[in-house]
């Protein structure tokens, strides 16, 4: 893929610069300024429609895809799980731990009661307290995301305590749809971001096809007298010029899909490993990227 951003950048380069030469400086600088104005205008309207088109279309089909999975996940293991890893068993039948995990307050603190209720010596009940308490604070989310297959999982670190433990009280109470919620949430601003700058290809390219038509239907570029001489020397010019506007559009838009994915390689296709194997195309990108 690295060689294909290389050959990409060569290509809208010399296609660009190419068809600025065959229609000389006057019609090409018209196109140009055209294809400005469709581009502001896709920016625009792609921010205005990226939110509703996320929540009405993208949204319920990933939440319906995690409720399903969730169906087979258990969040008394996940606990029971990491517990047991760290050293520390309970006794904890699953609908004890079920009621701590989705009781109001601390979730933490209503474990680690349930477990001395259970049994457990005061200090052991203080390790499982504290234990969890690092868990939801930083492992949860990337364990839950690790165990339903979701990718980019090292995204989900920094959730508020708050936030995490909504979705584990969901979870607990058996609610997959909410839980679901809760989960799609941590991949909403990657998702959004990614959904935006597909809008803003989508409607770029109908806003160029509709402007070539009314250009067509007009007659404009028909009053223009045909390039010659210096007239393709500078179309060849704004040519290049145009080319690399589209360039480093492409690498705003790579940056920014980077940016908001956490650039973690192994787990998003586009990233700056990939990225620093091109030869050309980096050099593009890090005009954005710092």
């Amino acid at each position: 893929m690295a060689f294909a951003l290389d050959i990409g950048v060569i290509f809208i380069f010399t296609v660009s610069a190419a068809i600025g030469y065959c229609r000389g400086f006057a019609r090409y600088a018209l196109k140009m300024l055209g294809t400005i104005v469709c581009v502001v205008l896709a920016f625009i309207a792609s921010d205005l429609l990226s939110t509703p088109v996320y929540e009405s279309f993208v949204q319920p089909r990933i939440e319906q895809k995690i409720s399903e999975d969730l169906e087979k996940f258990s969040i008394e293991d996940t606990v029971r799980d990491y517990l047991e890893k760290n050293g520390l068993e309970t006794k904890l039948s699953d609908e004890q731990l079920r009621e701590a995990l989705s009781g109001s307050g601390s979730i933490p603190q209503s474990v680690a009661r349930a477990a001395e209720d259970g049994g457990a010596d005061e200090a052991q009940a203080k390790r499982i307290e504290e234990e969890l308490d690092s868990f939801f604070e930083d492992g949860f989310a990337r364990e839950v995301c690790k165990r339903l297959g979701i990718e980019n999982t090292d995204e989900m670190s920094g959730l508020s305590k708050g936030f995490v433990y909504d979705t584990v009280r969901a979870l607990a109470s058996g609610d997959s749809s909410e839980g679901a919620g809760y989960i799609a949430e941590t991949a909403a601003p990657l998702i959004r971001t990614v959904v935006k700058y597909i809008l803003f290809v989508i409607i770029l390219i109908a806003a160029e096809s509709v402007l070539a038509i009314i250009f067509a239907v007009a007659g404009i570029f028909d009053r223009i007298p045909a390039a010659n001489g210096i007239n393709r020397f500078l179309g060849l010019l704004a040519g290049m010029i145009k080319g690399a506007l589209y360039i480093l559009l492409i690498g705003f838009i790579c940056s920014a899909v980077i940016r908001i994915s956490g650039d973690y390689p192994g787990h998003f296709p586009l990233n700056t490993e990939l990225i620093n194997k091109t030869y050309i195309f980096r050099y593009i990108f890090y005009i954005f990227y710092k």
